[in-house]
């Protein structure tokens, strides 16, 4: 093992070399690691590969001072093991229950990535009153770095990172009361990139608050009007969505990622129309007005009435017709019976006809009797 220090306090083995240059003092590191008491190491008292999550941080909040130590000398990619002494460690007290005074540690490490980071003036402890009393040109200065680390966190896929850079630069910035044109530019671009990671992070909602907050200062942003559009259109409301994204297409024609959302928004828009339209047919079939139903009994219908028609003779079929044509015109108290002879498919017709004229019309035994408008049913 090669001692990292010259009472040997922690040394450290590679177990696979890694790439580019060593990790910088400013930066969030994103490792793994599996943490041993030296006299029983078969099983970890801390291990991020059991909680199946990197841990991701700046080297000042890794507390153990030989676990940094041994992180400082690290590259891209590498893997080691390294014997951190008590002193480097938790020293003669240790941490009851699971590390024991004196104990010595062994740490298996795997350093996936680093975020080289620019100081920022410790933005996040400064307050609300510290930012308005700092002059406007160092306040801009720490949120343009503020900025760039969030970019470099949402290139290195660490939207969350991002986002709490980009919120953070905005919030001081809003703080301020000055009016200079750069800070609505630069406030554009933060509400529109933190806008992008809630869409990464598929966060609809903050992603379309975010972009809304960037069209307040300028309303021709077209990553804004995007971004907000996407957001909606993920939260179904798609003729606003559809709308927006219409006038970022306008302002950035050339856009294939706008053009394809356009696309995306036109299939959202005929999907929520089918979906309205079956709605409306299933409650008008619920009450009974369903129209294609209305349109299908209606044609079964007249099929029924073609039957009837063709069942009864064709010079039959003329005078039963003319008869009760003749009593629709007829004074309130005729009456019209149909008796000695007609057959059952004959009468059924009489029956019908009078519907249609609106007749009344009685069945008695023998026959049927049809009654003029108006005639007296008593």
């Amino acid at each position: 093992m090669e001692p990292l220090i010259e009472d040997g306090g922690v040394q450290k083995e590679v177990v696979r070399r890694g790439t580019g240059q060593l990790v910088p003092e400013k930066c969030v590191v994103i490792l793994h690691y599996n943490a041993y008491v030296s006299d029983n190491e078969s099983e970890p008292f801390d291990s991020t590969w059991l909680r199946n999550q990197p841990q991701r941080c700046s080297l000042d909040e890794l507390m153990v001072p030989g676990l940094a130590m041994a992180v400082r000398s690290m590259r891209r990619g590498e893997q080691c093991r390294v014997v951190v002494s008590p002193e480097y460690g938790f020293g003669d007290m240790g941490c009851r229950p699971r590390i024991p005074p004196h104990a010595t540690l062994v740490y298996e490490i795997t350093l996936l990535n680093f975020i080289e980071t620019e100081f920022d003036g410790d933005m996040d402890s400064l307050e609300h009153e510290d930012y308005r009393q700092l002059p406007f040109e160092v306040v801009y200065e720490m949120c343009c770095r503020k900025h760039r680390n969030g970019n470099r966190f949402y290139e290195a896929d660490d939207y969350a990172s991002a986002a709490r850079c980009y919120a953070a630069a905005a919030k001081a910035l809003e703080w301020t009361q000055a009016t200079e044109a750069s800070k609505d530019e630069l406030l554009v671009k933060l509400y529109a990139n933190q806008a992008q990671c809630a869409l990464r992070m598929r966060n609809a909602k903050l992603a379309v608050a975010c972009a809304r907050r960037a069209l307040q200062r300028d309303p021709n942003c077209a990553k804004a009007l995007y971004r907000c559009a996407v957001g909606l259109r993920m939260l179904g409301e798609f003729e606003e969505a559809a709308e927006l994204q219409r006038r970022a297409y306008a302002l950035a024609p050339n856009s294939s990622h706008i053009g394809h959302e356009l696309c995306a928004l036109n299939r959202g828009l005929f999907n929520q129309k089918q979906e309205v339209t079956q709605l409306c047919r299933n409650m008008m079939r619920a009450l009974g007005t369903d129209g294609s139903a209305s349109e299908e009994r209606q044609a079964s219908r007249r099929r029924e009435r073609l039957a009837l028609e063709r069942s009864v003779e064709p010079v039959t079929r003329l005078v039963i017709r003319k008869a009760v044509e003749a009593l629709a015109a007829a004074p309130p108290s005729t009456e019209l019976p149909f008796v000695d002879g007609f057959t059952h498919e004959e009468l059924a017709y009489v029956h019908m006809l009078c519907d249609h004229l609106g007749l009344l019309c009685h069945e008695f035994e023998g026959g049927l009797k049809a009654l003029a408008p108006g005639a007296c049913t008593c």
